[in-house]
């Protein structure tokens, strides 16, 4: 496949064409939902601020500080 700016699923060559199809429209679906100011794309900004946080607090905690 060419260029894409999707990020495949590392098993991306073992899906059949019909799992490509559905992995492609829940993808355009999610990046959709991301655009607008729904309850998923909220959530999703939660999560990753929550990650993101726990990332620099472990950090902070392996430096000993």
């Amino acid at each position: 496949m060419g260029q894409t700016d999707y990020d495949l699923p590392p098993d991306w060559n073992a899906l059949s064409d019909e799992e490509k199809s559905d992995w492609f429209t829940q993808e355009r679906c999610r990046r959709q939902a991301m655009r607008q100011d729904t309850p998923f794309a909220k959530r999703v900004e939660q999560e990753k601020d929550r990650i993101s946080f726990l990332q620099r607090v472990r950090q902070f905690v392996k430096l000993g500080k």
